[in-house]
C-alpha cells in the first residue's frame, strides 16, 4: 500500500511538473527559421492597416500600423498590445521582414487554437522622426486614446500590453513599468541600454508591480551583446530577489536578431492570452508566474 501511495505521489509530481513546463517560454518547434509558426498562408489572416493621426505631443501627424485579428468583430471587445521597434527600424518591422512578423504569428496561433480570439497589435512609429519625438507621451496621451476610440477594445490595463525589441525593448521597460495603470502585460526582448535602472523601473521593491502585473516576460539571445545580456540578467535577478513574478527566456544559439524576437512574440501572445488579456471583463485570469527561467 505504501508503494502504491508513493507511486501515486510520484505520478502527480511528474504531471504537475509537465504542466508547469508547458507554460514556460520555449522555442517554437523547428526553431526560428525552420518551423511554421511564422509562415504565412496557413490560416485566415488578420488585417494590417496604416493609420496616421495628429499627435498633440509630437505636434505633427504620426503613423501607426494596426493589426486586427481574423474575424475581427466590432461587436466584440479585444485586448491590445502596443509594440516598439529597434533603433533605426520602422514600425513596419513589427509586421514585415524577418524581425517579428507579429501579425502572421498571431494568425497562426489563433488558427492552431493556442490563443483565443486574439488581440489588436499596434506598432507606433514616432521614435526617431522629427524634433518632438516622445514615445512615452505619444503612447499614453495620443495613441492609446486613438485606438480605444476607433477600435473595439476593452480600454483598460487588464487588457493592454506592450512589447518591444532592442531599443524598443528598453522603451517597453521604461514606458510599461512607469505606467502600470495602462499596461499589465510587458514583454521586453533584448532590451538595449536605454533601459532605466531596475530600482527606477520597480520602485519600493516592486510593490506596485507585484500587485498589478499579470505577465512580465523578459527575454534575450544567448549570443546577444554582453551589455544587453548582463543588464537583463540583472533585472531578472532583481525581480527574483524582490519576489516580482516574471518569466525569463534565453534564445539559445541566437544573436541580436529576429531569431530571438519572433519566438519572443510567439511566447508572449500565448502567455498574455493565458493571463487574461483577451478574457471578458470580470473573468478570473490565470495565476501569476512563479519560476520562469528556461535556458
Amino acid at each position: 500500500m505504501k508503494n502504491l501511495s508513493r507511486l501515486f505521489l510520484l505520478c502527480a509530481f511528474l504531471l504537475s511538473s509537465a504542466l508547469e513546463a508547458q507554460n514556460l517560454p520555449t522555442m517554437p518547434t523547428g526553431g526560428p527559421d525552420n518551423g511554421t509558426f511564422d509562415k504565412p498562408g496557413r490560416y485566415p489572416a488578420g488585417l494590417v492597416d496604416t493609420v496616421d493621426f495628429y499627435s498633440t505631443v509630437a505636434q505633427k501627424k504620426v503613423d501607426m500600423l494596426v493589426y486586427t485579428p481574423p474575424g475581427y468583430n466590432k461587436n466584440q471587445k479585444y485586448g491590445v498590445i502596443f509594440c516598439y521597434q529597434g533603433i533605426t527600424d520602422k514600425a513596419s518591422c513589427i509586421f514585415n521582414g524577418a524581425w517579428v512578423k507579429a501579425g502572421i504569428i498571431s494568425d497562426n496561433l489563433i488558427g492552431e487554437g493556442k490563443i483565443s480570439k486574439g488581440v489588436i497589435i499596434v506598432a507606433l512609429d514616432d521614435q526617431f522622426n522629427g524634433n518632438n519625438s516622445n514615445v512615452e507621451e505619444v503612447t499614453i496621451h495620443d495613441a492609446i486614446p486613438y485606438i480605444d476610440s476607433h477600435y473595439s477594445t476593452y480600454a483598460d490595463a487588464d487588457h493592454r500590453g506592450v512589447f518591444g525589441y532592442s531599443w524598443g525593448g528598453g522603451y517597453t521597460f521604461n514606458v510599461g513599468c512607469k505606467h502600470l495603470n495602462n499596461f499589465h502585460y510587458l514583454s521586453p526582448c533584448s532590451a538595449a541600454p536605454n533601459k532605466k535602472a531596475d530600482d527606477v523601473l520597480f520602485p519600493n521593491n516592486g510593490d506596485s508591480a507585484k500587485q498589478v502585473i499579470k505577465c512580465l516576460f523578459i527575454s534575450w539571445a544567448q549570443n546577444d551583446y554582453k551589455i544587453i545580456i548582463d543588464s537583463n540578467v540583472a533585472t531578472v535577478d532583481y525581480c527574483k530577489k524582490n519576489n516580482i513574478p516574471c518569466y525569463s527566456w534565453v534564445a539559445e544559439g541566437q544573436g541580436h536578431s529576429g531569431g530571438a524576437w519572433r519566438p519572443a512574440m510567439w511566447n508572449f501572445l500565448q502567455l498574455a492570452d493565458k493571463a487574461g488579456i483577451s478574457a471578458d471583463s470580470g473573468t478570473q485570469t490565470a495565476a501569476k508566474p512563479g519560476k520562469g527561467k528556461v535556458k
